[in-house]
């Protein structure tokens, strides 16, 4: 018998995951094979923005007049 959210649509699954925080879609890719597929699915990071926080970069923006 299958799991309960294994009995789920992929498509589902990518709806539920896109509104989750990173660290909860990474773990849910860790689940099962069919909860990775859904987590990593496009649909999941479309709306996705990640910046990269560097402060030694930040620092060498201002120093340089840039920011």
């Amino acid at each position: 018998m299958a799991e309960p959210g294994e009995q789920l649509p992929e498509e589902v699954l990518a709806l539920i995951f896109r509104h989750l925080p990173l660290r909860d879609r990474a773990a849910a890719a860790r689940v099962c094979r069919s909860w990775a597929a859904a987590a990593t699915c496009s649909a999941v990071w479309h709306d996705t923005n990640i910046s990269l926080r560097c402060p030694w970069l930040r620092f060498a923006s201002a120093s340089l007049g840039t920011l």
